[in-house]
């Protein structure tokens, strides 16, 4: 080639691969718990429409952020500003941090699936115990055509 990395080369030297997963995962675990939440306190759908809104038109916002600057320990910088050297070794850390953020939240997710697929309550607010106790049906009374009744289980 003529010396100029790649367009995708130039990704993923910027994390920024790794920043649209923990972006991914971090906009659907917002987006879980704003359903689950906000019914309970009657915030209306809006709400929660403008929130998935917000988190999609944040996402090309998110990428180019994470293509522009650098977490460094010094703080955020400019990628152009870092010197070759330096700049390798703020990636494999920011890199390594992400790797965390997106683990973490995963670990979070996988948790709200294993307690969200626990049948504690019906849909209804009955708990299963009240669910399963059998009940004995009324009994029936039949009457024959000549007045007299008979009682049958």
């Amino acid at each position: 080639m003529n010396g100029k990395p790649s367009f995708f080369a130039e990704l993923k030297r910027g994390n920024v691969y790794r920043a649209a997963v923990a972006y991914g995962v971090v906009a659907w675990f917002l987006t879980q718990l704003t359903t689950q939440v906000f019914p309970f306190f009657e915030i209306p759908n809006s709400a929660v429409r403008f929130v998935v809104i917000a988190l999609a038109i944040g996402f090309p916002i998110a990428m180019l952020l994470s293509w522009l600057y650098e977490l460094t320990p010094e703080g955020i910088v400019r990628t152009e500003d870092l010197d070759p050297v330096q700049a390798r070794s703020v990636q494999r850390a920011t890199g390594r941090i992400l790797d965390f953020i997106i683990i973490g939240v995963l670990l979070l997710v996988i948790a709200m699936m294993i307690v969200g697929g626990r049948p504690f309550y019906r849909q209804t607010g009955e708990s299963i115990s009240q669910k399963t106790l059998p009940t004995s049906p009324a009994p029936a009374i039949f009457s024959a055509p000549g007045g007299r009744g008979r009682e049958y289980r």
